[in-house]
């Protein structure tokens, strides 16, 4: 691989970082955002309620004020006898004790105004935050997708094509991925869940870890394992499960692309296996199969010109 793909695709390998970073920033502002719709929902609330309690306190002031020419003693000393100076005495003691908890209530209120602004401010800061960050993040993906821009701009014919075949994987396999994702969901498959650390086999009968391949010529976009066999090789399933996608990835001129001729299979312990490059219309197994460790699933392949003859697990 020539240095400009070698640096074209190390800043794929970027560009697709920042993108998911992106992604993730964009998701926790809209989280930001609707923290703050409630914040500032609580905020409205106390505030209706300070208000309430200030005008009805506001108002007990004004009577009080109005009737401030008569003391609570002049109350009691104007009574008939004992039992009525009981009754008014005990009225007095009511409303003072009326009085007094409207007050409490106006403190309160207050208060809960205060923290509610506070929890606001808050939140409004941290929205802010998040959106400079988000933007921090997209001008350094625009710098690297300049640069790259700038790379592609320098590449021979065969290198370009090339780097075509590359970017169509990389989509193919954020596509895949993504959708084992949602697989995982519909399963119920947690990611807490520890995966197992025995029981696999190798997907090639008599093929162990020195027959594997590194990935196509020093491409550092490369996430699987490539074993060097012949085509028409058995693929087997290294596990027993499910399989989640049988499928052949094409373009639109009927030649295959990425993966080609692939399987994925669900393990249920957390992990799933993706086999990929399968002779054309090899794959022996289709979704909802249950597979046993050892069965084949497809053979071996060349469905890419590129990746030769191999088998990826």
């Amino acid at each position: 691989m020539t240095d400009a793909l070698e640096q074209i695709n190390r800043l794929n390998i970027q560009i697709a970082e920042y993108e998911q970073e992106i992604s993730d920033i964009e998701d926790e502002l809209d989280e930001a955002n609707q923290n703050l719709e409630e914040k500032q929902a609580e905020l409205e609330e106390a505030q209706k309620e300070y208000e309430k309690s200030k005008e009805i306190v506001g108002e007990r002031l004004v009577a009080m004020y109005e009737t401030s020419k008569t003391t609570y003693l002049d109350v009691l000393v104007g009574s008939k006898d004992l039992s009525d100076f009981l009754s008014k005495y005990y009225m007095l003691k009511q409303i003072a004790e009326y009085d007094e908890e409207f007050l409490n209530t106006l403190t309160i209120s207050k208060n809960k105004l205060q923290i509610e602004t506070t929890a606001t401010e808050e939140v409004k800061n941290e929205v802010e935050t998040v959106k400079n960050r988000l933007t921090s993040k997209q001008g350094s993906l625009e710098v690297l997708v300049s640069d790259k821009s700038n790379l592609i701009s320098t590449l021979s014919a065969q290198e370009l094509e090339l780097q075509e075949q590359l970017e169509q994987f990389e989509e193919d396999k954020k596509s895949i991925q993504a959708e084992l994702e949602e697989l995982a969901k519909q399963n119920a498959i947690k990611a807490s869940v520890t995966p197992s650390t025995c029981g696999y086999i190798s997907p090639l009968l008599g093929k162990t870890a020195n027959n594997i391949t590194t990935g196509y010529k020093g491409y550092v976009g490369h996430t699987g394992v490539d074993f060097a066999v012949e085509s028409g090789t058995e693929v087997l399933a290294v596990k027993s499960g499910t399989v989640v996608i049988s499928d052949a990835l094409k373009n639109s001129n009927g030649s295959y692309r990425s993966y080609g001729e692939y399987v994925v299979i669900d393990h249920h312990d957390g992990t799933m296996t993706l086999y990929a490059h399968g002779t054309a219309d090899s794959r022996t197994v289709k979704e909802g199969d249950e597979v046993e460790a050892g069965q084949v699933i497809m053979l071996s392949g060349s469905t890419r010109k590129f990746y030769g003859t191999a088998s990826t697990f």
